[in-house]
């Protein structure tokens, strides 16, 4: 059976809303029009010292179990934080149609890790450089979020990095589609965020999602973005 979409009524915002109240004291202003070092110090600070709401799949659907697996795929994404004159933005790209996992669907920058690499953001920033030829150094890596379990049996960390300008970027035309950039404002805007439900095989199934311009973020990637979302928004 394929997918059919489920419309939502306004108890569904409510939800959203309800379920990332945990940084309600946090004001999120003063990152907005915070600048250089003060922006990357707030980052920091919230990543360090908050916990994020959801760790998977499983967390936003109940009808996916939590594995047991010992063999989850180990992966890290990079989560690129932009300071653009206008404001902070996030790069992702969007994954060529002919990919073996997740094909055409919009990520993060970032892969599997291999046996040699000595850290998940090594990791990350490998991938990122091979991906969409972007350099991390790293004393621009700003933390770590909490893993993300996929219910494809992967294993995410996401890897948040900040810089104050970039070059032009360069895609990988063997996996990358395309590389774009979207406004963190509009990413933490609670009006952005869809609670979505599709059904499978005759059971409904919710994940988050965020339709920017003719991209559709959904899945891991807006779940990692709302989990970023509960500790800066």
């Amino acid at each position: 059976m394929g997918f059919g979409v489920i419309n939502f009524s306004l108890s569904w915002v409510r939800w959203i809303d309800s379920k990332f109240m945990v940084n309600q004291f946090y004001n999120k202003d003063k990152f907005f029009k915070s600048r250089g070092e003060e922006a990357r110090e707030i980052l920091l600070n919230q990543i360090s010292t908050k916990k994020t709401c959801l760790r998977g799949d499983f967390d936003v659907c109940e009808l996916i179990e939590k594995s047991n697996q010992d063999n989850l795929v180990q992966a890290a994404v990079l989560i690129p934080i932009i300071e653009r004159a206008n404001g902070f933005t996030i790069i992702l790209t969007k994954r060529k149609h002919n990919l073996s996992n997740h094909a055409g669907q919009i990520s993060f920058p970032g892969g599997k890790r291999d046996e040699s690499d000595s850290s998940f953001e090594f990791t990350a920033i490998r991938e990122a450089k091979e991906e969409i030829g972007l350099n991390i150094n790293e004393n621009e890596v700003v933390g770590k979020l909490e893993t993300w379990e996929t219910r494809t049996g992967f294993i995410i960390t996401p890897v948040v990095c900040f810089k104050n300008e970039i070059p032009k970027l360069e895609r990988n035309a063997d996996e990358v589609e395309e590389i774009f950039e979207v406004p963190l404002e509009y990413l933490f805007n609670p009006r952005n965020h869809i609670l979505e439900q599709r059904v499978f095989n005759e059971k409904g199934h919710k994940f988050y999602a965020i339709k920017y311009s003719n991209y559709y973020i959904w899945g891991a990637t807006a779940g990692i973005i709302m989990n970023l979302y509960s500790l800066l928004g």
